[in-house]
C-alpha cells in the first residue's frame, strides 16, 4: 500500500504536525508513506514540497508574487478556487503511484491547494481530514456560535474570521464547495467527536462518509521528566507554582491570553505564582504585574516544548475554539494537569476533575477555580497527571491512532477494486 498525504505543511501548524505525525507512524508499520506539501520544514527525504526551495532574487520575486496573488484571490474572489500548484500537483507522479491520497489541510491564505484536489478521489480512493470548519462552511475555519453553515451562510456572515473576506460572498463560497463536494467521492476523517457530529449534520456533505480517529500524540517524545532538574536549568525554584500557556501566536484573540490575564487578576495572592508563555507574538502591556511573566518566544523544536510543559504545575488553554487541542493532549502526555474551557475536541481528551479540569465557555469565575484547583492541591495535582497521561497512552498513542487509518485505507482500497 502507498499512501500519499497532502498537506499545506508538515511541520508548521497543528495541522501540519498531526498530518507529519501519521506519516511518521504508517512508516514504521512498514507503509510507504509520502507527502506533497506547499511548505516543508522538514529534512524528512519522503515530503516534496511544491513550493521553489531556491534563494535566488528571481525565484524570491516570483514567489513574493505568488503569494500575494493567492492572498488577494482569497480574500476578494472564491477561496481555495485558484493555485499557483495546480498543475504541479495533478501531474506529480507521486499522485500515479499511490494506492490512496489522504488530504490534509488545503486551505491557507497563500500556499494553498486548490479545491479541485479532491477531484484526484476520481481516479484514486480519496479521504481528507478536516482539522477545522473551514471545508464546511463558507468561508470559517471555526462559526463560533453561528449556525449559518447549516443553511449556505450568507447574511451577517463573520467577514474577519480566519480566512478573511473582503466583502460576503460566503453564500457563494458555500455553494461552491457544495458543488464540488457532490461530484467527488471522498471519505472524512476528523480529529474529535465534536467536529465528526458537524460533518455529519451539514447538507454540505450528505453523500459522504464520517469517521472519528483522533490525531496522534508521540507519548514517548512527550513524557514526564524531572521537574526539579528542569526548574534548575530555566532558573525556577520548587517552590514556584508555574502556570504554562503555549499558542502558535500568543496574540490570536481566540486563543484567549487576554481572557487569561484577566482571570489571574482575581487569582489567589502568592509570590510564587509565574506565568510562562510560548509562541509568536508580544505579552500585553495590560496584565496583573503582580505575576512574573515570562516569554519563551517561539519554540521550534519539540524536545523544548516537552520541556516546558514539565517545568509548568499546570497548563492552561483558554480557548474560544479547539478542533482537537494537541496542547491539551501533549501537556497531559507529560502529566501536567490541563485547565481548559469545553470547546471543540477538547471534551474528548478532558475528564473533568479526574485527569484535568473542564469549565464552561468563557465562565472566568470556573476557570480560575480551575486554576486554583490543581495549584494549591500537590496530591490532587499528581494524582490527575498521572491519569491524564493513562488516557493519552490509552485513546492518543501511535500503535492506535495508525492501525485505525490503515483499517479505513485497506477498506476503502478494498471497495474501489470491487
Amino acid at each position: 500500500m502507498k499512501v500519499l498525504h497532502i498537506s499545506t505543511a508538515d511541520l508548521r501548524h497543528g495541522a501540519g504536525i498531526a498530518a507529519y505525525r501519521l506519516h511518521c507512524g504508517l512508516r514504521k508499520k512498514g507503509i510507504e508513506s509520502k507527502m506533497i506539501v506547499a511548505e516543508k520544514t522538514s529534512n524528512d527525504d519522503d515530503v516534496v514540497s511544491l513550493d521553489a526551495n531556491s534563494k535566488s532574487t528571481t525565484t524570491s520575486i516570483f514567489r513574493f508574487f505568488k503569494n500575494i496573488t493567492e492572498l488577494t484571490l482569497n480574500t476578494f474572489w472564491i477561496q481555495n478556487k485558484f493555485s499557483f500548484f495546480s498543475n504541479s500537483l495533478f501531474s506529480h507522479p507521486l499522485i500515479k503511484e499511490a494506492s490512496i491520497i489522504h488530504c490534509h489541510n488545503l486551505h491557507w491564505p497563500f500556499k494553498n491547494f486548490p479545491l479541485k484536489t479532491i477531484e484526484l478521489g476520481k481516479s484514486k480512493p480519496l479521504v481528507w481530514t478536516f482539522h477545522d470548519m473551514w471545508p464546511l462552511t463558507g468561508h470559517c475555519y471555526h462559526s463560533f456560535n453561528c449556525n449559518k453553515w447549516k443553511s449556505g451562510c450568507g447574511k451577517g456572515c463573520q467577514l474577519s474570521t480566519f480566512i478573511p473576506l473582503a466583502w460576503n460572498s460566503s453564500h457563494k463560497q458555500w455553494l461552491f464547495k457544495k458543488s464540488f463536494y457532490d461530484k467527488n467521492p471522498f471519505q472524512i476523517i476528523t480529529p474529535s467527536q465534536w467536529l465528526a457530529n458537524i460533518a455529519k449534520e451539514t447538507p454540505l456533505l450528505k453523500n459522504h462518509f464520517v469517521h472519528h480517529i483522533p490525531n496522534i500524540i508521540d507519548a514517548d517524545l512527550f513524557t514526564p521528566s524531572n521537574k526539579k532538574e528542569l526548574r534548575n536549568l530555566y532558573g525556577f525554584s520548587e517552590k514556584d507554582k508555574i502556570i504554562f500557556f503555549s499558542a502558535g501566536n500568543i496574540n490570536v484573540p481566540l486563543k484567549g491570553l487576554n481572557l487569561l490575564l484577566d482571570i489571574l487578576k482575581n487569582i489567589t495572592f502568592n509570590s510564587n505564582i509565574k506565568l510562562i508563555l510560548a509562541g509568536n507574538g508580544h505579552i500585553p502591556i495590560r496584565y496583573n504585574k503582580n505575576i512574573r511573566i515570562r516569554h519563551f518566544g517561539k519554540i521550534k523544536n519539540a524536545k523544548k516544548m516537552c520541556e516546558l510543559y514539565n517545568l509548568a504545575d499546570i497548563t492552561v488553554v483558554p480557548s474560544k475554539a479547539e478542533t482537537f487541542g494537541n496542547v491539551v493532549a501533549e501537556s497531559m502526555a507529560c502529566e501536567t494537569p490541563v485547565v481548559a474551557f469545553k470547546v471543540g475536541g477538547i471534551p474528548d481528551i478532558i475528564d473533568h476533575k479526574i485527569n484535568g479540569y473542564l469549565s464552561e465557555p468563557e465562565d472566568k469565575q470556573s476557570f480560575l477555580e480551575g486554576i486554583e484547583y490543581f495549584l494549591f492541591n500537590d496530591n490532587i495535582r499528581f494524582l490527575a497527571g498521572k491519569r491524564a497521561r493513562e488516557k493519552i497512552l490509552q485513546f492518543f498513542c501511535e500503535e492506535k491512532i495508525t492501525s485505525q487509518h490503515i483499517l479505513l485505507y485497506k477498506d476503502m482500497i478494498k471497495k474501489r477494486q470491487e
